[in-house]
This record gives C-alpha cells, sequence and structure tokens, in this order.
C-alpha cells in the first residue's frame, strides 16, 4: 500500500512537471505565431530606424522576415545583467578610454569598441560578427542599433592613419550612448528589489 501511494505520488509529480514543460512549449509556439503575424506598422514602431535601414537593404517582404526572424532569435538569448563589480570596472574602463582620446583618438576608438564588445558578450549577445551584435541588440535598444552600426563604420575609418579627429570624435559620442546602454538592464529581466541602478558615466 505504501508502495503503491509512493508511485502514484511520482506519476502526479511527473505528469504535472509534463504539463508545465507542454504549457512552455506551447507559450513559446504562440508567441512565435505573433510574431509572424506581426504587421508592417508594428514592426516599424518598435524597430524605428532599423526598420527602414533593413528595408531599404532587402526590401520589404525580406526585410520584414528578417526582423521577425530577430525576434525570435532573441528569445534564444540568455540575458544577464552585468554584475556590481563589472559595471565598476567597465566604467573605470571608460573613463580612461576618454581620458586617453586627447592624445591618441585612434587607441581610444579603439578600445571603446573593444569595450562595447566585451560587454555584449558578457551580457550574453552574440559577439561573433558586426552584424549578429547589431541584430540582436535591436531587438532590445532598435535606437541604439544604429548607432552602433555608425560607431563601427568610424572605428574602421579610425584604423586610417588619415583618419581625422572630427570623425574619430563622433564615433566616441556613438560609441559612448552604447556603452551606457550595455549597463543598463536586459528588457526581459525582471526587476530585483534592492540592485544597484546602472552608473552614469561623466565625462
Amino acid at each position: 500500500m505504501e508502495t503503491s501511494t509512493v508511485m502514484w505520488a511520482v506519476v502526479g509529480i511527473v505528469a504535472v512537471l509534463a504539463l508545465i514543460v507542454v504549457g512552455g512549449i506551447a507559450m513559446r509556439l504562440a508567441a512565435r505565431r505573433r510574431r509572424r503575424r506581426m504587421g508592417t506598422r508594428r514592426l516599424r514602431d518598435h524597430f524605428g530606424r532599423e526598420y527602414d535601414t533593413v528595408v531599404d537593404d532587402l526590401g520589404r517582404r525580406d526585410g520584414e522576415a528578417e526582423l521577425r526572424e530577430r525576434l525570435e532569435a532573441h528569445e534564444e538569448l540568455d540575458l544577464q545583467r552585468l554584475p556590481p563589480d563589472l559595471r565598476k570596472e567597465a566604467t573605470a574602463q571608460w573613463k580612461e578610454i576618454q581620458y586617453r582620446f586627447i592624445e591618441d583618438p585612434g587607441y581610444s576608438v579603439r578600445e571603446a569598441e573593444h569595450l562595447v564588445v566585451t560587454l555584449m558578450r558578457e551580457r550574453g549577445y552574440p559577439v561573433d560578427d558586426l552584424e549578429s551584435r547589431i541584430r540582436a541588440i535591436s531587438v532590445d535598444w532598435p535606437t541604439v542599433a544604429p548607432e552602433y552600426r555608425e560607431a563601427y563604420e568610424g572605428y574602421r575609418s579610425s584604423e586610417d592613419a588619415h583618419a581625422g579627429v572630427t570623425e574619430r570624435y563622433d564615433a566616441m559620442q556613438r560609441y559612448r550612448r552604447v556603452f551606457e546602454t550595455l549597463l543598463e538592464r536586459p528588457q526581459r529581466e525582471p526587476s530585483v528589489e534592492g540592485s544597484e541602478p546602472p552608473e552614469r558615466v561623466t565625462s
């Protein structure tokens, strides 16, 4: 009798767990169907300038399909907050990068790119190449994706020995906005009571 009771208890637990898993899968599939049905207006409202960039490049049909794919791929990411010690370390690094700009603008732009990629990796974003990074952050921060694309173009140009200070300064300003954004909380992560707010960077 006792063995039978234990067996039925185990069966009940397994059944509940199975329902939870099936329910989670069903919710994810439903969310994916909603994204596939997401129309032009909602995509444009969400992605802003990035919508125009992608549609201009790929055409409306393929461009909107690409943006829907970004939303779907984003669901698979395991995004994390930056721990307080890493935020403080990154903020100190950024201040040093800004300080060095006066004597070596090329160095500062290069290090800004490296720091941004490091933070993306720590947050859980793919960092294999530029487009992977832009595709991922455009879902959480659509207005920052174009900024990062232009910052990266400035970084590439700054590697030219003949690049001007103004061009490098513009790249640094864009990198600063990307950097400060990456200190923020992931959109899909719930608020944690008593957690430290992200530090703002002062000049």
